[in-house]
């Protein structure tokens, strides 16, 4: 029995000096790091989305580059049709100057639908390096910011020590050097 009194004497001076206080501060460490933690599962996952629609946009861009092809491949047909069945001399200078217009501006279309896939892919990327730089900014500050709350209710060794008052013992001391 005698091994119960310094287990009670511990418990004693853990409801009594503030043991609840640290073990609840450090509960609630844990607690926030698990959150941010699965905050951060969270904002990877939206990275992935983000990454996912920057693909995607780049395939939306290529099929919209074929399609303005196919559109101008389509006008020049229409042009040389409706030329022929008209009776116009389809080999003239002016006619083919009209063809090759149509044809470089078919192609400028064509760059700027897939610039305009390119631009949101970029943006897309973007906004997944920003999710993932945030989620560890977050977490780093959570953790900082409980660890530090953590700290500062935890006494210091010397502030938060029991004051002692410092009590000399006397000692003899002879009274002549000669005795």
């Amino acid at each position: 029995m005698t091994f119960l009194a310094p287990i009670l004497a511990g418990a004693t001076s853990l409801f009594s000096g503030g043991g609840l206080a640290a073990i609840g501060t450090g509960l609630s460490l844990v607690t926030t790091v698990g959150g941010l933690i699965a905050q951060q599962g969270i904002a990877k996952q939206q990275a992935q989305i983000a990454e996912q629609n920057a693909k995607n946009a780049i395939n939306i861009a290529q099929q919209d580059q074929l399609d303005q092809g196919n559109l101008t491949a389509a006008a020049i047909g229409e042009q040389l049709a409706l030329a022929g069945s008209s009776g116009l001399n389809v080999d003239s200078r002016s006619f083919q100057l009209a063809r090759k217009d149509t044809a470089r501006f078919g192609r400028q279309d064509e760059l700027r639908a897939r610039h305009r896939g390119e631009v949101e892919a970029f943006n897309f990327r973007t906004q997944a390096d920003s999710i993932r730089s945030q989620a560890s900014s977050d977490l780093l500050t959570g953790i900082g910011g409980s660890l530090s709350s953590f700290l500062r209710r935890r006494p210091s060794l010397i502030g938060g020590s029991r004051a002692t008052r410092f009590r000399p013992v006397p000692v003899s001391r002879p009274r002549s050097l000669v005795s």
